[in-house]
């Protein structure tokens, strides 16, 4: 089953979210899926404005015109996506979040086309107790919304998604710690790979479900 996977990366710099969104396409690759990247750094994205102009038909798109194009046009044809943010203050940065917000200007498409989607979550922050967490759910509450399906990775340390600590860039890559009952050194960046991993595994699993039943999730309005 062939499955392609898009890693987003939330943050204003090519940083330490980007190392853990290209180790996570790593593991997805490893478990054979083709995967694709986009960052957002530099990218001029500006914040939804709530004008609901974009789901009022099927042609419609968003009012703004600027690099969100780039986005919608990696979204179509993926079957899973990674997105990680950095964390600021206790929250997700504000690329990622506009990048989130501004998704409903794919109009009526947007539920048509991220439905049943695989997405994995990352998060970054100068702290232990950073926010990681709100992050993390913060991202899998986006997923929920949009009908794509979350993942975690079910592992003793980061159970929602992928996380880490990093304050100077390139710093994710020392941050490691010894597992409480292994005693196994486990890296951040492990953590990325499992979860993407575990992305691609889930993707294949949905993709063959929808092509065995030819099942969906009902539209809008459309559950009795």
């Amino acid at each position: 089953m062939e499955v392609k996977i898009l890693g987003i990366s939330g943050s204003p710099r090519h940083g330490n979210t980007e190392i853990l969104v290209r180790e996570a396409l790593e593991g997805a690759e490893a478990q054979g899926a083709e995967t694709d990247f986009i960052s957002l750094a530099g990218k001029r994205i500006r914040p939804c404005i709530g004008c609901d102009a974009c789901p009022t038909d099927e042609k419609s798109g968003c009012i703004f015109d600027d690099d969100m194009d780039e986005v919608y046009s990696k979204l179509v044809g993926v079957d899973g996506i990674i997105l990680g943010a950095p964390i600021y203050y206790g929250g997700i940065a504000a690329q990622a979040k506009a990048m989130m917000g501004r998704l409903s200007g794919l109009g009526a498409r947007a539920k048509e086309g991220l439905r049943l989607k695989v997405g994995g979550a990352i998060g970054v922050a100068g702290a232990r107790h950073g926010g990681q967490e709100l992050a993390l759910w913060t991202i899998i509450n986006f997923f929920n919304v949009m009908d794509i399906v979350p993942v975690g990775i079910t592992a003793p340390h980061t159970q929602l998604g992928a996380t880490g600590i990093a304050y100077s860039p390139g710093s994710i890559r020392e941050d490691r710690w010894i597992h409480w009952k292994t005693k196994d050194e486990i890296s951040s960046l492990d953590m990325a790979r499992m979860l993407g991993a575990k992305v691609a595994i889930m993707a294949k699993i949905v993709k063959a479900g929808v092509e065995t039943t030819g099942l969906t999730i009902p539209r809008p309005y459309e559950v009795a």
